[in-house]
């Protein structure tokens, strides 16, 4: 809420579940430690260290779609993005508060190598991935960790306006293409240029080792 000034007008609820059948019973996929099914969080028992950033990654999505509103088509890197972003939120040293400037960037190192090699997925096919596309096994977890890595740069490295102006278009609009011209450009005439400047960025970030 301090970050995009919105608090959702009801309690947002979550479920946690101890048993591996009734967390299946409730939809959830073995493989995948917790969901947002629309209604409410579920997230499975867990290791405490594995739970926090679980809980933040679910809450984000949960907490995004209140935001957003109903019937607002949210893009698939987007959200996943901006979760993984705010699952790595961590505490001021300081004040030993949460502080949402504080992000661990570990997951930066996958897409750090890519860069090198010139082997990431092209951005203009990262933002138009389907649902389907995103996951597709081959290349999930890398579709995974260069949003993070394209939240990243937007948030870290140009202060993060671009993105509160890309979620505010979509969520008035409802309409991606107008959102992505907050990003790209009309018709994405910048597009190769964030592009350039994103992966710049990335190859120079210091990964924070705990």
């Amino acid at each position: 809420m301090l970050v995009f000034k919105f608090k959702p007008e009801e309690k947002l609820k979550v479920k946690f579940l101890d048993s591996e059948n009734t967390y299946e019973q409730e939809g959830g996929d073995p493989s995948h430690p917790g969901f947002y099914n629309g209604q409410y969080l579920v997230i499975k028992q867990m290791p405490f260290s594995d739970l926090i950033p679980t809980v933040y990654h679910e809450a984000f999505h949960q907490y995004l779609d209140h935001f957003m509103g109903k019937g607002v088509p949210i893009p698939t890197w987007f959200n996943e993005g901006m979760a993984m972003y705010y699952e790595g939120i961590q505490k001021s040293k300081g004040t030993k508060k949460l502080d949402y400037k504080l992000i661990e960037n570990r997951k930066l190192r996958m897409v750090k190598d890519k860069i090198f090699t010139r082997t990431t997925i092209p951005l203009e096919r990262l933002v138009d991935a389907t649902h389907e596309q995103f996951h597709d096994k081959e290349n999930e977890d890398l579709h995974y960790n260069e949003s993070f890595s394209v939240i990243y740069f937007f948030m870290q490295g140009t202060g993060g306006k671009p993105i509160f102006d890309y979620a505010n278009e979509l969520k008035k609009t409802k309409d991606v293409k107008a959102a992505n011209e907050k990003l790209f450009g009309k018709d994405r005439k910048n597009l190769k240029s964030v592009e350039a400047k994103w992966k710049a960025y990335t190859a120079q970030v210091t990964i924070a080792e705990k």
